[in-house]
Parts: structure tokens; C-alpha cells; sequence
């Protein structure tokens, strides 16, 4: 996370099973620097992942959305925030990928989407799937909900 190094990191993944889902989590962290940041991730490898970031920049705390395609990455839609608890879902369908930050649990606001074809086993090149990862670099998070729905499951 953050860029295809190998620095340690804390993860806790959970096997994505369907192509149409919703998932949460409520975090709650302080990150003080730029290399520290927590949150959650759609991850197949170290080079194919999309992620919402809670990190700090410019001396705020923010969210954005990361995402990394082999060797291109882009870090996109700096959202700042302020709560200490806040809400990250990804919304996912056969076409996006989209990341949405919560303030009061309730009222979501975008922060981006990704094609859902390039974090794909025919893109990515491994035949594992993909992973929700919560995880944490270089800071401490409390993590204290995580959800996981099929959209298109009766």
C-alpha cells in the first residue's frame, strides 16, 4: 500500500466472493506524517490494488483514493477530514470500483472509483482473486466495524 515496496505493514484480509458488493468499516486513526496511513483496500497484489488512504498532508488529516496499476499509480481527490471515527465503503459492480468516506456514519461522500477490469486476475497476472484488506502502515488504527454484502444475492 502506498506503492509496490515491501515495507511491513498490518493487514487483515477477507476474500472478495462476489462481483457486486458493499463493504464498511468504521477506523479510527490519527496519522501525524505522510508515510503513516491506514484504511481499506481492494487488493490482488503488490502491483494491483485500489485503496481509500486515511493519511496526513500538508499538516491535515485526509482521505484519498490510491490506485495502482502495475507500475502507474495515481493518488487522486484529497478529501480533509476531522472526525476521529469515520466510516470507508467501497462499492463494487462488474464495471467500478467506487470509494465513498463517512464523517457521521450516515452521509457518504465520493472519493473516486477505479475500473474494475484492471484489479482483475486476466490484468493483474495471478490467479488468487482479490482481498478487502483493513491494514495499517507506520501508525496505530483501531478498526471497529467491517461489513461485507453481495448487492446481487437474494
Amino acid at each position: 500500500f502506498g506503492t509496490s515496496d515491501d515495507e511491513p505493514k498490518a493487514i487483515l484480509c477477507r476474500r472478495q466472493e462476489h462481483i457486486s458488493f458493499i463493504c464498511e468499516t468504521e477506523i479510527s486513526v490519527n496519522p501525524s506524517a505522510p508515510d503513516q496511513e491506514a484504511g481499506i483496500s481492494l487488493y490482488m497484489n503488490n502491483r494491483h490494488h485500489y485503496e481509500a488512504a486515511v493519511t496526513e498532508r500538508n499538516g491535515k488529516k485526509c482521505v484519498l483514493l490510491r490506485r495502482q496499476i502495475g507500475s502507474l499509480v495515481a493518488e487522486e481527490n484529497e478529501l480533509s477530514i476531522s472526525a476521529e471515527k469515520i466510516t470507508l465503503r467501497i462499492k463494487a459492480d462488474s464495471n467500478r470500483i467506487e470509494f465513498f468516506v463517512s464523517e457521521n456514519g450516515k452521509d457518504f461522500a465520493s472519493i473516486g472509483a477505479g475500473e474494475a477490469a484492471y484489479i482483475t486476475t486476466e490484468v493483474g497476472g495471478c490467479f488468487t482473486g482479490n482481498m478487502l484488506a483493513l491494514y495499517s502502515k507506520n501508525t496505530q488504527a483501531l478498526f471497529t466495524q467491517f461489513t461485507y454484502k453481495c448487492n446481487s444475492c437474494s
